[in-house]
């Protein structure tokens, strides 16, 4: 349930017509020890996605954006972990804290996560980003090859809407403007992959 995007529609989708309260009601409560397993789950999810992400890196990815050095060093320095259990809740909420396991996956972007620095940020104690909050400008932002192919089919989609004039001009504007960002991105991911020169 964890893998798939939105937890709660997820919970719903499995469990067919039952309510999404099954997430938060009854069934959520620390008797049923469903909420511990999905906070299990959510966090060997992140364990084996930072292990994806170091063999990408260790295999030649390039990374960008300004948070791309923290990025690097969280992998080189991340937590191993070795099995499936957790002796305790203790434990769990340790290995959930563990600022190496902050790097959370966008559609357009990978958040290096740093609620002191966070764009997003409403709530300073928060562990993970806000996407709905987003600012592709924030220092936390990191930008994989991975994201970059994102990055590109975006910018192809944003030049069509440029071009159609149906479109109001305010809303036009804010196109223009994120279609220029992701075209920087582009071109400062693309300037990391160029060999230098001695």
């Amino acid at each position: 349930i964890v893998r798939r995007p939105c937890v709660l529609v997820a919970c719903a989708t499995q469990y067919g017509h039952l309510s999404t309260q099954v997430m938060q009601g009854s069934a959520g409560l620390a008797d049923s020890g469903f909420a511990n397993d999905v906070e299990f789950e959510t966090l060997l999810a992140r364990a084996e996605r930072l292990h994806d992400d170091a063999q990408q890196l260790a295999a030649g990815e390039e990374v960008s954006g300004a948070a791309a050095d923290e990025y690097r060093h969280r992998l080189a320095a991340r937590p191993t972990f070795a099995g499936t259990t957790v002796a305790s809740r203790a434990q769990l909420k340790f290995l959930s804290a563990n600022p190496a396991l902050a790097i959370h996956h966008g559609a357009l972007l990978t958040c290096v996560y740093r609620p002191e620095s966070a764009a997003c940020r409403q709530d300073r104690h928060a562990h993970k980003p806000d996407w709905a909050r987003c600012r592709l400008t924030c220092t936390n932002v990191a930008y994989t090859d991975r994201d970059i192919d994102a990055v590109r089919t975006e910018v192809d989609r944003l030049a069509g809407l440029i071009t159609t004039a149906a479109l109001p001009e305010p809303l036009l504007e804010r196109i223009r403007l994120r279609h220029t960002h992701l075209r920087t991105v582009l071109a400062n991911h693309d300037d990391n992959q160029l060999p230098t020169t001695e």
